[in-house]
């Protein structure tokens, strides 16, 4: 954790130029600490990440916020963020949340992160059409079927969801980046063939075929657990049946190979 000086150099430079912005993720806040934050009421954006939060409510003060960022704290209370009614961006995961914020707020949002809470469901997002980010990853929502209303998505995380299938994704034609590792997945044909994603992360599901369209996207397929691409598509830890494994293993002229045969 980060100590008292660097708390008060960063504050009296917020104070002093009225900065917008303010990073304060990691430090072990104190209630007073809390308060003097809650007095910069210019502040447009705030991230507080694993900062021992127990309550926004000292927070309060600072309605004009659009993004707020509170990952990785001990809050609960999902109601409390109804006293920022301008927010577009709302990143809480990794908090004890139940259940989701009230509709007002969520219906503003354009990037929601809600993961690792142990919500049992996410009914109201189905009418927030204007979400673009959304990550419900290590959650046990039982039923995604709310997810086919959301077609302005450009990003979706739903790794650790203990999905069987894919949720209802074919109107999603602006995703750009997916991410649905270790899951229990078996076939990727419901994924909508008019997105043009950049990259995509089927690791450690269940899938023995790549569809074609897939690799008609010209992005390498990655085995290797170390290799990180911007621009990729993962399958590693998947049963892939033998032929396909090797064709990716020998790279991109095998693969062209492979799906000339008609595999699969």
């Amino acid at each position: 954790m980060k100590d008292l000086a660097a708390f008060r150099s960063k504050l009296s430079q917020n104070q002093k130029e009225k900065n917008t912005v303010l990073h304060l993720s990691d430090f072990r806040l104190s209630e007073d600490q809390i308060e003097e934050i809650s007095t910069l009421e210019h502040l447009r954006l705030l991230s507080l990440s694993n900062c021992g939060l127990t309550s926004l409510q000292p927070l309060f003060p600072l309605s004009q916020l659009h993004t707020l960022v509170v990952t990785s704290n001990d809050l609960t209370n999902p109601k409390e963020f109804s006293a920022f009614p301008h927010l577009t961006t709302l990143r809480a995961g990794d908090n004890r949340f139940r259940e989701l914020p009230e509709y007002e707020v969520l219906q503003k949002l354009t990037w929601f992160d809600y993961r690792d809470n142990p919500i049992l469901g996410a009914e109201d997002l189905a009418s927030c059409l204007q979400l673009k980010r959304l990550n419900l990853s290590h959650t046990l929502i039982p039923n995604f079927s709310f997810l086919e209303n959301l077609t302005q998505l450009s990003s979706l995380y739903l790794n650790h969801c203990l999905l069987l299938e894919l949720p209802p994704m074919h109107r999603m034609t602006q995703l750009k980046r997916l991410f649905l590792s270790h899951n229990k997945l078996k076939s990727l044909e419901e994924l909508p063939k008019q997105a043009e994603l950049s990259m995509a992360d089927f690791s450690h599901n269940k899938l023995s075929q790549i569809p074609r369209w897939i690799w008609d996207m010209e992005l390498p397929l990655v085995l290797d657990e170390n290799s990180y691409y911007e621009k990729a598509v993962y399958v590693m830890g998947n049963p892939l049946e033998r032929p396909l494994f090797q064709a990716i293993c020998e790279g991109s002229d095998a693969l062209a190979e492979y799906y000339r045969k008609g595999e699969p």
